[in-house]
């Protein structure tokens, strides 16, 4: 049974999301808001259209970048609206919306410690785990030789925290979520 049929079964969508403002999170008062929320919930809309349903149960899922590819492919989850990288490997075991966004892995540190790659040398960066920032810093790090120490957490915000509390001289993200 495909997905949309399933969908239309059941007359329920679980979309997964994580963790990622402005992207996708969720608020003190518990609603799960941010920018590809909005997207999803605009294709949620065309669903009711398309499938004739008046009520489609609409379930956010808390999804952790690590499983979002298993939760797909076990129909935990039926779309995942988090930012993603459309990868080649990642087109072989999932299908990808076009693409609505492009940014570039930046770095976060104290005012003026960062003018070129350089300055990272021999330091430690944090960098969310499972992420295109991830890839972006080991190939840096590779292709610069630059003996960078690559402090991998849990989340952006994590990464983000890691740098705050001194516990790596910068962090590694998108820009927009920097």
């Amino acid at each position: 049974m495909s997905t949309l049929e399933r969908i239309s079964s059941h007359k329920v969508v679980n979309i997964g999301y994580r963790d990622a403002p402005p992207y996708s999170y969720k608020t003190s008062e518990g609603h799960v808001v941010g920018y590809v929320i909005d997207l999803c919930k605009d294709v949620t809309e065309s669903m009711k259209k398309d499938l004739h349903i008046k009520d489609l149960v609409v379930n956010f899922i808390p999804t952790p970048v690590t499983m979002r590819t298993t939760m797909l492919n076990h129909n935990i989850i039926d779309m995942d609206c988090s930012v993603n990288t459309d990868t080649v490997s990642r087109e072989n075991v999932v299908l990808f919306s076009r693409h609505y966004l492009s940014v570039y892995t930046r770095f976060g540190s104290f005012k003026g410690n960062i003018s070129s790659y350089s300055d990272l040398a021999g330091r430690t960066i944090s960098v969310a785990k499972g992420t295109t920032d991830l890839i972006n810093m080991n190939s840096l790090n590779r292709l610069q030789k630059l003996n960078i120490m690559v402090f991998t957490q849990p989340t952006m915000k994590d990464a983000f925290a890691a740098m705050s509390s001194h516990k790596s001289y910068a962090t590694a993200m998108n820009e927009v979520s920097l």
